[in-house]
Order: C-alpha cells, then structure tokens, then sequence
C-alpha cells in the first residue's frame, strides 16, 4: 500500500479514516473470546471436551468443575456453580438427578430403590421452582442462557423411571419459553441415538457423539456461525486396516524434538526432510490446520473437525492418507471440502462387503457403510456447525481400500465391478469417481497380495470405467521396518511418512479423474 505525504484536508481524512481502519482491525483482532460453562452431569464432560476443540478459535469452553447435579443443590450453592468468574454465555441443566430417588431423610443424596422407601429428589413443584430462581439468578448474572433438555431414561431401575423426563423437560421448556430463553433439545437428538443403537442403556451412547446438538446451539446463540462456500465438495473413503491410517504423530499441538524416526514429528523437524513437509505447520511452529477443509471419521469414538492431525486410527494422534488428500482436494476447490473415512473394522470385499448387484443379500459391512455415509450426509450439521441447508453438498469421489482380508481371487474380481456400481447406483452417480488403491502392504518384495493387486488394476482397465476409475500404486511406500516408530506390520510399521505419501497419491490420482 502506498501513502500520500501530502496533508491536504481529504488526505489528511482519508489518511485519518485508514487509521481509524487500522485500529478497528487490531482491536478485533484482540477482543477476548466469549467464555462459555457447560452445566451439567457427567454425562457433558467429554462432549464438552470435543466441543472446546472443535470451537477452540471462537470461543472458551470450559465444564463446570463442582460436582452439582440437581436443581436445588444448584441454587444453594450458586457462587460455586459460576466458580465466582463472568460468563457471556451458560449452557445449562438439570433434571436426571432430580429425578432420582433417594434416601429420605438426610442431606446427603444417596440413591435409593422407590420400592424400599426411596423418595424423589425433587417433586415437580420444586423442580419448577428452582428452574426459575436458577434463571432469574443467570439472567442477573447478564449471560446469555441456553436450556439443555434431560436426556431419556431408557428402562425402569427402581432409582429411575422410564419417560419420567418428559413431565420435568415440559415443566422446564415452560419456564425457558416465559423467560425467553433458548432451549437445546438434546433430549430428541439422545432419543435418537438410542433408536439407531438400540440401546438400552440411560448412560451409554456407543460412540456416537453427544457435543454437536450442544456446540451448535452456543455457536448460533452467539452468532459466531461461519457459512461456508457450497456446494460443499464430499469424498467418501471406503476401507480397512491400511486405510484407517495409522502414521504416529507425538506431539499434541507441535511436533516435539527428538521424536523417533518415521514420525511425523521427525519428517517436519529433520533437516533432510523438514523442507518438503514445512507446510504442515502454522506460522507459531505448530500443526497446521485448514477450515476450507473438513475430515471425519466413523472410528468408534466419531472424529470430526478442521483439516489436521488427529483423524488416523486408534491412537489420539495419527494421520492417514486423509491428511494429504484433503489437503490437495482443499488447494484443487474454491468451495468447502469434507472427507468422510468410514471404518469397519478389517473387512474383506467378500463376504463383508458384497453388494446386492448380485442378488444376493449384501454384506453386513456394506450395510453398515451406506448407513454411516447416509447419516453423516443428513446430518451434517451436526458435525460441522459451519454448514448450511443453503450451502449444500456434491457427492463428488470415493476411494476404495480393500483387499488385504480376501482370500479368494475369484469372488473378488467379480465383486470388486460390482461394488463400484451399487455404489454408484445407490447415489446416483453413474460416473463417480472411482481411486481404488492397491494392497500395497508388505512392498514389491512380499507377493502375498499380487493376484488381488492384478485384480485391482484390471478392474481400474474395464473399458466401462474409463476416465473415471484409477489405481494407484502404493508399494513402492512400503517403509523400512528399521526406520519406523512400531513393530505392527499391518499398521504399516507406524510410518507416517508412508501414509502421508499414500494420501498424495491417492489425490493425485483423484484430481486426473476431476479434471
């Protein structure tokens, strides 16, 4: 930018005007982010902790670190509640444990079966009562107040009963609507859970997250919703133990000095390799992160966020060949982009995954992967709070990873057609692009899956799949034992560097299929 030296009046004001600009910038820039409490039982604990995570950028979330449980204990102690510091905004509730039966009779809250004498911990009157001077004392306090309906109780105990939270969530959605106060309704998105997983414990949700209904609601009540540029660009990522990645990251958030060979840590901070993979870090030296990019994976415990280090398999810190996929497709689109790994353990293409094309029932896990693909498309939101009916998304690649577990070459080479094309029937897209990638496990040296890579490129070649399918070769990534951070074979010896180039082939690949 260049500046007039001159001090004329319209330059002094539009120099005056640039300042003031400059100002306004540098205090956005510092205003301090909202500080958000998470009220409730143990049950907000973690979905807070992937919550503060995901929102880490716009907001500070924190739980509440006193253990008060029900209604009445919460007004009584009310300064300890808000741990005596100022919120902008609370998230709150109240209800399972008043709903409990207890012993009658002392201070203490001890459950106790209602068939033995145990009494409720709070009638509905009192639950009603304490709802409102818990408002009034929040609204007071001058937070913004958000209300989290009680999660079902599934199943009668004796300490509680089924439904009976219903009764309380209509007394409470009384009070909220009269004093304006926006409500969450966890209680429909846990119903919901419950349904899908057939569940038939209050407590358990079986992996399934409990944090978007909630991180959603703080982010819209605070206005700090990002709409991101659609139609969002989707990749689904179909596979098995090569594909849930496991390239061993040590550091939380920086790669850590004197890490092991093979790490990721150690590519980025070797001198021999730092220049090729410098990108991977933020300006402060830390792991990067991308927010035009989003990753999820259906592994057990769903992960989903920002483009960064945490999506590869069971450790809290791997990378797959996620990473640098989305990473190339992120540089390829000017739109959002989301690549969905789904994970079913170590399925083989057959039984696991054959497709009804055949008229045969189709396999379990390839149920299963059109249930995880159809759930997370409906529910994107819930995921990714930045996402928007308006904006939209395009079903727009799929990778497929199988092939490790099968052992007769026969029923893989007429499957393998067969599940691209229900595939792509399913969804409506005769010409999806296809990248399957090889079995490349063990390297050029160890034939153990050559007849299935044979299988994989001939299929690539069908004249039906021209300009649309494509192998990609991934042996020659096979890392030197030696050189590797773990024992584990089949983990690819934890190399992070073998996963890392596999995702860039894989998108290399990908782009040629897009073009």
């Amino acid at each position: 930018m260049l500046f007039d030296a001159g001090f004329s009046l319209p330059h002094s004001l539009a120099f005056a005007v640039l300042l003031l600009s400059l100002c306004t910038v540098t205090v956005a820039e510092t205003t301090p982010k909202p500080k958000v409490l998470v009220i409730g039982d143990d049950i907000y604990n973690a979905p807070t902790a992937t919550a503060r995570a995901l929102t880490s950028d716009r907001i500070e979330l924190v739980y509440g670190k006193y253990a008060i449980y029900d209604s009445a204990t919460a007004v009584e102690n009310f300064n300890k509640l808000l741990d005596e510091k100022k919120w902008d905004l609370i998230h709150f509730n109240f209800g399972m444990n008043d709903l409990m039966y207890r012993a009658p009779g002392i201070k203490e809250i001890r459950a106790m079966h209602k068939d033995v004498g145990g009494v409720r911990v709070a009638s509905a009157e009192q639950y009603e009562k304490n709802l409102r001077e818990l408002v009034r004392r929040f609204k007071a306090h001058g937070a913004k107040v958000i209300w989290a309906s009680t999660t079902p109780i599934v199943g009668s105990n004796g300490i509680l009963d089924e439904g009976s939270e219903i009764v309380y969530n209509e007394i409470a959605a009384k009070v909220m609507k009269a004093n304006d106060i926006t409500i969450n309704d966890m209680h429909s998105y846990a119903a919901e859970i419950h349904k899908t997983a057939r569940n038939k414990n209050t407590f358990s949700y079986k992996g399934y997250p409990l944090y978007p209904p909630m991180m959603l609601s703080i982010l819209k009540e605070l206005n700090l919703i990002r709409p991101v540029n659609g139609p969002v660009k989707v990749f689904i990522m179909l596979g098995g133990t090569t594909h849930t990645g496991n390239g061993i990251v040590i550091g939380h958030d920086r790669p850590r000095t004197g890490s092991v060979e093979g790490t990721l840590d150690a590519l980025v901070l070797n001198e021999k390799t730092a220049g090729q993979y410098e990108h991977l870090l933020d300006e402060d030296g830390g792991w990067a992160t991308r927010n035009d990019v989003w990753l999820k994976f259906d592994w057990r415990a769903q992960k989903s966020g920002a483009h960064g280090i945490l999506y590869g398999g069971d450790r809290k810190r791997c990378i797959g060949s996620e990473y640098a996929l989305g990473s190339l497709l992120g540089d390829h689109y000017t739109e959002q982009v989301l690549v969905f790994k789904t994970s079913l353990g170590q399925p083989s293409l057959c039984p696991d995954f054959i497709p009804p094309a055949d008229g045969k029932p189709a396999g379990k896990a390839y149920t299963q992967f059109l249930d995880q693909v159809n759930v997370m498309l409906r529910n994107l939101g819930n995921s990714f709070p930045d996402y928007t009916l308006e904006a939209g998304y395009e079903l727009c690649g799929l990778v497929i990873n199988i092939g490790e577990q099968d052992k007769t070459i026969e029923d893989y080479s007429r499957y393998l057609p067969l599940l691209i094309k229900d595939i792509r029937k399913e969804f409506g897209n005769p010409e999806l692009p296809v990248v399957i990638v090889g079995s490349g496990q063990g390297g050029r040296d160890k034939p153990d899956f050559l007849d299935i890579i044979r299988v994989q490129q001939a299929t690539a070649a069908r004249p039906e799949f021209k300009g649309n399918v494509i192998f990609t070769e991934t042996r020659n990534l096979w890392p030197d034992p030696d050189k590797s951070p773990d024992r584990d074979a089949t983990k690819w010896y934890g190399n992070a560097e073998s996963f890392y180039k596999m995702g860039e082939a894989i998108g290399k690949d990908m782009l040629k299929l897009l073009k």
